[in-house]
């Protein structure tokens, strides 16, 4: 099996190491996180050079490409050791594409090309549903043609920065218990919603939330998908999760090796970089 990047690929990776090594050094993520700041800028730079809308269909402002060069794309932004946990925008129009309405799709799309950020944000953890979101207890009601959300989410990314949501609720009464849970596009302005950023160790760049929604209106077409549907809607969301994190993930690891090996032969210690040592060199297999 050839494992050889294409020539596209390798100028692609390219364009991307000098993107961020010439307009964005480290010392901008630095105070970025520091302060607490969404790094704009460096979205929309990525925006407007295509990187965040990699195998998005060019109907949607996207740039076709394979799921290979998607997850080279992001090895790479996290090699140079930029955020590419923000790089969300692709997954969320390729979720509408496959499950949400005509009218969710163009909010996404329009919404993504206009900031150069991601649409929503994915409000499913509850306090006493994480992994177990078969507990969520979050519910939509419907009266007088309109539907009503109640529920408390937390731990939800972006949801100060993110101009939407997509809530999973719970139907109180289902006709099929199997099929009680269904998510719900809702404008993050809207009344009834409070959102309080929780305090983090690290990951200041973007917000992590607690969401309280009381009676949160929303239409029926604000529904994605077919009701009952939720719960596997998200799982299909999940699965590109995992190998997003994982290409994310591993360029990271390469970010920090690279920074390693430089600090082992900048570092001084009896009057030699630390780099010469044996056991540092050994550790370095």
């Amino acid at each position: 099996m050839d494992f050889s990047l294409t020539e596209e690929q390798e100028l692609l990776l390219a364009s991307i190491r000098e993107l961020i090594t010439t307009n964005f050094p480290e010392e901008y993520f630095r105070t970025c996180d520091q302060n607490g700041t969404y790094p704009r800028e460096f979205m929309r730079a990525l925006a407007d050079n295509g990187i965040s809308m990699l195998g998005v269909p060019e109907e949607f402002g996207g740039i076709p490409a394979d799921y290979v060069t998607q997850m080279l794309a992001l090895m790479e932004v996290s090699k140079c050791g930029a955020p590419a946990f923000l790089i969300t925008n692709g997954q969320c129009i390729h979720s509408m594409r496959r499950f949400g309405s005509a009218e969710q799709l163009r909010k996404t799309a329009e919404s993504t090309l206009e900031t150069g950020d991601p649409a929503y944000a994915l409000a499913l953890t509850e306090p006493g549903a994480g992994s177990d979101n078969n507990s969520a207890t979050t519910t939509y009601t419907r009266k007088n043609g309109k539907v009503y959300i109640n529920g408390q989410k937390t731990f939800i990314t972006g949801a100060k920065e993110y101009p939407y949501m997509l809530v999973l609720a719970r139907d109180p009464q289902p006709k099929d218990p199997k099929k009680a849970f269904t998510l719900w596009w809702v404008d993050s302005s809207k009344p009834g919603i409070k959102i309080n950023p929780l305090h983090k160790i690290g990951w200041h760049m973007l917000s992590t939330c607690e969401v309280y929604l009381d009676n949160v209106e929303v239409e029926e077409s604000d529904m994605v998908g077919e009701e009952g549907m939720g719960f596997l809607n998200v799982m299909y969301n999940f699965e590109m999760e995992r190998l997003i994190n994982a290409a994310r993930s591993t360029g990271f690891a390469e970010c920090a090796f690279e920074d390693a090996a430089r600090y082992a032969n900048q570092r001084i210690a009896f009057g030699k970089p630390i780099g010469h040592n044996q056991m540092i060199q050994e550790n370095w297999r």
